[in-house]
């Protein structure tokens, strides 16, 4: 004898609400992330003496890391702001957004790490930046994330 089927529950609207906060919580982390990385930019293009670097004929290999540092990070800064506008109304972009944004955010990193001489690579903040972009994918993989995308889903149905 087969067992009827019951059709999944969709929840109500307290429910949904309930779903929303690790949204919240992760736009707010990669609004974290985000002002972050402009800070850690700023810093890094802080220890340059840049009219030094500029009266040269040739910049050195520092400013150079330093302006390729800051050439990748510009536009993620922007994406991740982005994705956490789009993760505070639930858009569905967001989480493949901001999955993309943090192995875009490691690789730099590690390419930072293994393919250049300079301070950066010696710096502390690389390492957190690392951490933080595995958290974060970790985070995003989490049950409460991917119940919350189903249950927009579900309402929207």
């Amino acid at each position: 004898m087969a067992l009827p089927s019951t059709p999944p529950k969709t929840p109500t609207g307290s429910a949904a609400g309930q779903y929303r906060w690790p949204l919240r919580i992760i736009g707010l982390l990669l609004l974290i992330q985000a002002s972050s990385v402009l800070a850690l930019s700023l810093f890094f293009s802080r220890q340059i003496d840049w009219q030094r670097e500029l009266a040269d004929s040739i910049l050195s290999i520092a400013a150079l890391d330093i302006i390729a540092w800051d050439i990748v990070v510009a536009p993620l800064i922007i994406l991740l702001i982005i994705t956490a506008i789009g993760f505070f109304f639930q858009r569905a972009f967001a989480w493949l957004f901001a999955m993309t944004l943090q192995g875009v955010m490691l690789l730099g990193c590690l390419s930072i790490y293994f393919l250049t001489n300079s301070y950066l690579r010696n710096s502390h903040f690389i390492y957190l930046t690392m951490v933080y972009c595995i958290m974060m994918v970790l985070y995003l993989n989490s049950s409460d994330v991917r119940i919350a995308f189903q249950v927009k889903k579900r309402t929207r149905e």
